[in-house]
């Protein structure tokens, strides 16, 4: 039952988890794909498999990336960054993401790594370009409640064809893919 019609559904209930989720996903995976980035920058022939071995091996599990890469660490106990918070330090963000990334997304087979990372970076690429899609979806949906309720809808609100948020998202998933595409192309079992 409930009071009123303010009941939450079991549809509406796995509609929510569904999407904070995905949330979820995509700041880790976002995390992940910048990482990356950073890790295969410097390097001639591609991705090496030793720095995937040494960020998310299991025994280094219980250092944090700050302590592996012998940067300095406080004596005092802090909260990890949020995405909400001031940008404080890019490696604190990283071993956020990366805790819950672990806890997303168990490597099973440590000899699988360049696998598992593969499949998480096409993860995020599809979940970048279902979000862009969604956006531009609930922008159309608005643009048609809007006119079918206000009559000089179309005149005072701009279309999702030419919405300039619609757009950046779709251009963001667009980048998203080609970056991905060209760290995968590089990458060797």
């Amino acid at each position: 039952a409930g009071i009123g019609s303010n009941v939450l559904s079991d549809r509406g209930r796995s509609v929510g988890l569904k999407a904070y989720d995905e949330c979820i996903h995509r700041y880790v995976l976002k995390g992940l794909l910048t990482w990356t980035i950073l890790v295969t920058s410097d390097e001639e022939n591609g991705f090496m498999n030793t720095a995937l071995q040494h960020e998310f091996a299991t025994d280094n599990m219980t250092k944090s990336s700050a302590t592996q890469h012998n940067f300095p660490t406080s004596s005092s106990v802090s909260w990890p960054s949020f995405p909400w918070d001031p940008v404080e330090s890019s490696l604190n963000e990283w071993d956020y993401q990366r805790r819950i990334l672990l806890e997303e997304f168990p490597i099973g087979n440590p000899s699988q790594i360049v696998s598992w990372l593969k499949q998480l970076l096409n993860k995020y690429v599809a979940l970048e370009n279902d979000f862009a899609s969604r956006v531009a979806k609930c922008k159309q949906r608005d643009d048609i409640r809007g006119a079918s309720t206000i009559a000089s809808y179309a005149e005072s609100h701009v279309a999702a064809e030419t919405d300039p948020v619609v757009i950046e998202v779709q251009q963001q998933a667009k980048k998203t893919e080609a970056v991905v595409e060209n760290l995968l192309s590089k990458m060797r079992d």
